[in-house]
C-alpha cells in the first residue's frame, strides 16, 4: 500500500524505470503514478484511488507500459 504521500504516490522520472504490480495507491496529493522527463515504469493491476488530481500522468518526455490498472 502506499498512501498518504505528499506528491505522487509512486514518481518514476530522469530515466527511471521499474514494475509496479498489484498496489493500493491511494490518499497521495497529486496523482497516483506519475512518469515525468523520461520515466518508463511497467504498471499492471494496480489500484490508484483518492488522490486529488489523477490517476496516472506521463508527461510528453515519459513513457512506459500500463496494462489494466484500475482509477477510481
Amino acid at each position: 500500500m502506499l498512501r498518504d504521500g505528499g506528491d505522487a504516490g509512486v514518481l518514476v522520472h530522469e530515466e527511471g524505470r521499474g514494475c509496479l504490480v498489484g498496489n493500493n495507491v491511494h490518499s497521495n496529493a497529486t496523482y497516483g503514478v506519475a512518469a515525468l522527463n523520461g520515466g518508463c515504469p511497467a504498471a499492471s493491476r494496480n489500484w490508484l484511488h483518492g488522490r486529488r488530481q489523477g490517476g496516472l500522468l506521463v508527461d510528453d518526455a515519459g513513457a512506459g507500459e500500463y496494462f489494466r490498472n484500475e482509477a477510481a
